[in-house]
């Protein structure tokens, strides 16, 4: 299991040090998953690019949702909420589905600071930013 870990985080550092010499000029990121570790992943990938001066656009939908809610579970500083916390306080645009802050019988009053509310259809960025990467977390 470890091994199978330090594979995966290096694939995906190889991946962003590739995004940067192809001098993207930011990531397109899609997380849908309730899943921890990838919810971590997209954030931990989100903080490396930020580092680097890039820009970050996060849409989160489905069971990810639930991360830009205030009153949804914090268990660390290590947690996907913390980390998306971070990334806000470091400039990403983060945006929540709109189609699941219905079904969560919630509103845009709800969302962390510095969480905006998307008017775009579930699962789908309105127009994706030309020059940037995307990523999607899908489950």
């Amino acid at each position: 299991m470890y091994r199978l870990l330090i594979a995966f985080m290096s694939v995906f550092f190889f991946f962003v040090l590739n995004l940067f010499a192809n001098e993207k000029q930011g990531l397109n990121i899609v997380v849908t998953s309730g899943n921890i570790q990838t919810q971590k992943m997209a954030m931990v990938l989100s903080m490396m690019t930020l580092y680097q001066g890039k820009n970050v656009n996060m849409v989160l939908c489905s069971k990810a949702a639930n991360l830009a809610l205030k009153n949804s579970i914090n268990v660390s500083n290590q947690s996907p909420k913390a980390l998306l916390q971070a990334i806000l306080k470091k400039g990403a645009e983060v945006k929540v589905c709109e189609a699941d802050l219905e079904e969560l019988k919630s509103d845009s009053f709800v969302l962390l600071d510095g969480v905006i509310k998307s008017d775009n259809k579930k699962y789908k960025l309105a127009s994706p930013n030309i020059g940037y990467e995307v990523l999607s977390y899908l489950e």
